[in-house]
């Protein structure tokens, strides 16, 4: 699981053997994540966190797409914004840049969402219900001491079937504490936004991690949700270091340190999902190289295997770029292979399959599509990802629709959602630079023989309703 805050570099700068999964221990009891009005079918929410709402620039609003039997659908979507839930809309707010898994917060039976606005210290549940998301409560509990909300996920961290919800986010440290991780435990109460407990892990005093980005999933198998954390080390001092993907563990007592994944290395962009189908959670990050980024010259995906403890012991972590045998395309600057991933199986073989957004890609006619964008769909398989059958999408591919224009950057954005329930999750791809920042998003159906491009649907805000011009849309995916 991960929260999609999908302009990740502009603005937020300032899991067992069998089917694979994308976003394990989501929800309780027998929810689906995403499933807001409990059909069956999980929904999908895309966020336009530069949107105008009543006539306030920058506020933020979200639409719902619905799952069906047909797979995802504008019908009967939803625009959502501080227009029609809890507050007023607020200059430069961003309402909806920041959205992710989600989870049956209150066990009613629906799946809800966390969404967070990059200008607000608060962050909100929208609830789930019979006519999908609507109404929405403040969370409260967090660390009195937080001053912001930077990132959050959904996931039971302590196995006993209710979702929490852990939260990264900056810390006045009066208390010397220093930054770290909020946990909020559910059931949450639907009047009053609060958690049934909560706690606090000092990562950086006890663990020696600045926290950043969170992201959620079971990587050792055992029904409870671990949490990845992309940060710092921090020296001695208590000074800042090295860039790194910290692991901690889920348990009935809390979160443990676990170790790095990937090393002391950047990642943009982190899923987990099972690969090799050995039970495991695997990690996924995407270093896109991009704006004095490390990466390699055109970006890079890393991949490291889970395992008992947390980290695989006996399978070796592998980088893939653009110039790995199999995959499209060629590795050039900015590309930006691997600005976003996603995890899930895309043809129903029980592999994870694995989306890496090329948001940077151009294409043979350099002029006409320069840092148009891409999405490279590799197969997982026994052996973890594999780029035999890999498959490359633009918006000039057969059956997308629209056409590639000059920094559209088509897959700064990816999620993987089965939309009918069909045990294969169709491809959800975000261009929040389409049209001068219009932003635009669209939907590749998933097939036997994996994502295709027919049957494909592409939409904008106005779709649902929303002003036209600069808004972001697409700039955050729900997974």
């Amino acid at each position: 699981m991960r929260v999609r805050c999908a302009v990740a570099a502009a603005l937020c700068a300032a899991v067992s053997a069998g089917p694979a999964f994308a976003q394990p221990m989501a929800a309780s009891g027998a929810v689906l994540p995403g499933d807001f009005n409990s059909d069956g079918y999980p929904d999908a929410v895309i966020g336009a966190a530069d949107g105008t709402v009543n006539g306030v620039a920058g506020a933020g609003y979200m639409t719902t797409l619905n799952g069906s039997s047909r797979g995802l659908t504008t019908s009967g979507g939803k625009l959502l914004s501080r227009a029609n839930l809890p507050g007023d809309p607020l200059p430069a707010e961003r309402f909806g840049s920041g959205l992710g898994s989600s989870g049956d917060l209150n066990d009613d039976g629906y799946a809800d969402q966390v969404v967070i606005a990059q200008g607000s210290p608060h962050m909100m549940i929208v609830w789930g219900g019979k006519s999908g998301l609507s109404g929405g409560t403040r969370v409260r509990g967090i660390h009195p001491l937080m001053v912001r909300v930077a990132k959050s996920d959904v996931g039971d961290i302590n196995g006993d079937g209710h979702a929490d919800i852990v939260v990264e986010g900056g810390f006045a440290d009066r208390a010397g504490q220093g930054a770290g991780l909020a946990l909020l435990y559910g059931p949450f109460n639907r009047t009053n936004g609060y958690p049934a407990s909560s706690a606090f892990h000092p990562t950086q005093k006890k663990d020696g991690i600045l926290p950043g980005q969170v992201t959620m999933g079971d990587v050792n198998h055992d029904g409870k949700a671990d949490v990845v954390v992309q940060g710092m080390t921090v020296t001695a001092d208590g000074a800042a270091s090295k860039q790194t993907v910290a692991l901690f563990l889920g348990s009935k007592d809390g979160l443990a340190y676990a170790g790095q994944p990937f090393g002391e290395v950047y990642v943009g962009d982190i899923a987990i999902g099972d690969l090799n189908r050995d039970g495991y959670g695997d990690f996924v990050g995407g270093m896109s190289g991009t704006d004095g980024v490390p990466g390699g010259l055109g970006g890079t995906v890393a991949v490291a295997f889970g395992g008992p403890q947390g980290m695989s012991t006996t399978l070796k972590p592998r980088q893939i770029t653009q110039d790995t045998p199999g995959v499209p395309g060629t590795g050039e600057e900015s590309d930006a292979f691997g600005r976003s991933v996603a995890v899930g199986d895309t043809d129903g073989d029980g592999y994870a399959d694995l989306a890496i957004g090329v948001s940077g890609e151009t294409g043979t006619d350099t002029t006409a599509t320069k840092r148009a964008g891409a999405v490279t769909i590799l197969r997982g398989s026994a052996s973890g990802v594999t780029t035999v059958g890999a498959r490359n999408f633009t918006q000039d591919s057969a059956g997308v629709p629209d056409t590639s224009q000059p920094w559209d950057h088509f897959g700064a954005v990816v999620s993987l959602i089965d939309g009918n329930s069909d045990g294969k999750a169709d491809l959800v791809v975000g261009a929040w630079h389409d049209n001068n920042y219009a932003g635009r998003a669209w939907v590749l159906p998933a097939a036997p023989g994996g994502i295709t491009g027919t049957g494909s649907i592409s939409f904008t805000g106005t779709t649902f309703g929303a002003p036209g011009g600069r808004a972001f849309y697409g700039a955050a995916v729900s997974d």
